[in-house]
């Protein structure tokens, strides 16, 4: 397993402006004053410090939030503690199972609250309890599902073989 590094602007800063021209040092010198910040942070261990703060809030700080935690995704502890300590990154069934628990994927992935981030209604819990049921568990089938040719296509093939049904129904029966 590779390991995530974390380093500073300021520490990479020296070695990038060896390899850059002038104007892209100036740049960068900008950047570096203005962000103060840390750029080069590995983007799993901040969803890992986001995810465990959320797991504390949903599921107290206290002993046994982490079994709690892991209960609620229907995955074992050990599971999420890979996620917890950014050494694997939640897939697109971790990530529909956080939404169902409320968690603000949005904020997990990149540590911005959504604008108008408002609580899912039941009617919207029990479409995404349905969906992840008929195996629609990624943004991908839903798009694939939802396509507009492809649902033409199955409406008419739907439409296609309830009319050679009643067909035959009328032909057996001699009634046209």
């Amino acid at each position: 397993m590779q390991r995530a590094y974390t380093l500073s602007l300021g520490q990479v800063f020296p070695i990038i402006c060896q390899l850059v021209d002038n104007e892209t040092k100036q740049k960068l010198a900008v950047c570096q004053e203005q962000y103060k910040t840390n750029l080069f942070m590995s983007k799993e261990r901040t969803i890992a410090s986001r995810l465990r703060e959320f797991g504390k809030s949903k599921f107290g700080a206290e002993h046994g939030w982490k079994k709690r935690f892991a209960d609620a995704l229907g995955v074992t502890s050990q599971h999420l503690d890979r996620y917890l300590s950014g050494g694997s990154e939640p897939g697109n069934k971790m990530y529909f199972r956080l939404i169902q628990i409320d968690c603000d994927i949005h904020w997990l992935l990149t540590g911005n609250r959504a604008v108008s981030q408002e609580p899912l209604t039941v009617e919207e819990k029990e479409m995404l309890a349905m969906l992840k049921k008929a195996g629609v568990d990624s943004a991908d089938k839903l798009t694939y599902l939802l396509n507009p040719e492809r649902l033409a296509a199955s409406i008419a093939a739907a439409a296609v073989k309830e009319i050679q049904a009643k067909y035959r129904v009328r032909k057996n029966t001699g009634k046209k």
